[in-house]
């Protein structure tokens, strides 16, 4: 953890943003895949990060699968209760319709992503989207999905 902290502070230290993904990786003899949610939810949980981003393949959250519903409406925000980590409204989120997405998906972000929001702003965005500029310049987000402490908004 402390060799991961020290890489993110030189690059936030050097004017870069840090972005995490998943690899393989070895665990003893052994080869599995650590996702790039868990890095940000771990990182997400030191005192001196004040928010966090997600990206993914989908401008934010939705109340349902956009690629199989055309009608699912963008969620701009979602609350968190700040001291169970719950999600203060229904969404639903499942795993990865990509084959080779072994990681658990919008399931597994969410999850990393509320217990973050426990206690600082999360904020969830397509790749490449209007949204993600938005967030890496520190703008008001127009498309993309924050998710907060219920008492914070």
């Amino acid at each position: 953890m402390k060799d991961l902290e020290a890489v993110v502070l030189r690059t936030i230290n050097a004017g870069l943003v840090p972005v995490m993904h998943g690899d393989a990786c070895m665990y003893g003899n052994d080869a599995a895949i650590l996702s790039g949610d868990t890095l940000v939810e771990v990182l997400g949980s030191l005192n001196w990060v004040s928010d966090a981003i997600f990206i993914t393949d989908v401008d934010g959250v939705y109340d349902e699968d956009p690629r199989q519903n055309p009608n699912a409406k963008l969620l701009p925000k979602i609350f968190v209760d700040p001291k169970s980590g719950s999600l203060m409204m229904d969404v639903k989120a499942s795993g990865s319709s990509h084959e080779h997405d072994v990681t658990g998906g919008l399931e597994t972000k969410m999850k990393a992503a509320a217990r973050i929001a426990m206690s600082k702003p999360v904020t969830i965005v397509g790749c490449g989207s209007k949204g993600f500029a938005q967030t890496l310049r520190g703008e008001d987000l127009e498309l993309g999905t924050v998710m907060s402490p219920k008492e914070e908004i």
